[in-house]
């Protein structure tokens, strides 16, 4: 099959997590990416001078290279900004992602079947009422991710019945929330209880508020509030040592906005989109 059964194994779940897209998507580069980070996919370097980063941006440039994926948009500096799978190629894979209980797929009252370890990645693509979580599969979930772009309040009340189930029954266990695009998604206040979470995507959300208990998610790598109404951020997130990618919405940084007291904030910050820095801010650009 065209020269999938030559990759290593990293390599073909990179692909086959793919698959959870909808077919023929175009897909922001910078999202597989860091998915695929959180999700653990990505072998951490012996070399300390190197990024998982940069080892994830080669796994990409090898998919390429194979022609597995393709590259759909470029950006002004020639680099891919999206990319995405043929239609033929995702026919053909997605029936090995169903085989290995991959992800489960939630799309109305159609849902795949599972393997004898219950869901561990939930993928919402429209209303699905007629099929949801029992109780007892809600703690093998590792990943929710949302396609549910209806402009009304179910998906958002969706996202609460999940999250609220999660954290009552102390079953944080998830790592990825992606929720991008999903219209005003109702978040908790003691969402900082989903204690291994690496990823949070609330990008096109139209949110204008975030939980204060963000700045507990002590292990979060990815946050993106980009093309939110989130104009304010908690100082709590001043506290999270373990983010790398911080994407805000054009939020102004002044000298009335506190920042976390403890030196060493964000020590492992990599990039950061969307904050400006006034003159008398607590903050100084170098």
């Amino acid at each position: 099959m065209f020269s999938y059964n030559d990759l290593d194994a990293h390599l073909k779940l990179c692909l086959l997590y793919m698959m959870l897209f909808p077919k023929e998507l175009d897909i922001p580069v910078r999202r597989l990416q860091r998915l695929w980070l959180a999700e653990g996919f990505v072998k951490r370097p012996e070399n300390n001078d190197i990024f998982q980063e940069d080892v994830v941006q080669g796994y990409f440039d090898d998919l390429v290279k194979r022609s597995l994926i393709s590259v759909s948009k470029l950006r002004s500096d020639g680099s891919p900004r999206k990319c995405r799978l043929l239609g033929v190629l995702h026919d053909l894979l997605i029936t090995k992602a169903r085989g290995i209980s991959l992800f489960h797929i939630h799309q109305g009252s159609v849902c795949n079947k599972d393997g004898p370890f219950g869901k561990r990645r939930l993928v919402e693509y429209a209303d699905g009422n007629n099929c949801s979580l029992t109780p007892s599969e809600y703690q093998y979930l590792r990943s929710y991710i949302s396609f549910n772009f209806q402009k009304k309040d179910t998906p958002a009340k969706d996202v609460a019945k999940l999250l609220n189930h999660m954290i009552g029954k102390g079953l944080g266990l998830l790592r990825v929330l992606d929720l991008e695009g999903v219209y005003k998604p109702s978040l908790p206040d003691n969402l900082g209880d989903l204690f291994h979470l690496r990823y949070l995507g609330l990008r096109w959300t139209f949110l204008d508020k975030l939980p204060k208990s963000v700045g507990e998610l002590s292990y979060l790598e990815t946050l993106d509030l980009k093309h939110t109404y989130i104009n304010r951020i908690p100082p709590s997130i001043w506290k999270l040592k373990h983010l790398r990618h911080l994407s805000l919405n054009e939020i102004h940084l002044n000298k009335d906005m506190p920042l976390h007291s403890h030196t060493g904030s964000l020590p492992k910050l990599l990039t950061l989109w969307g904050l400006s820095v006034d003159q008398d801010s607590p903050i100084k650009m170098v």
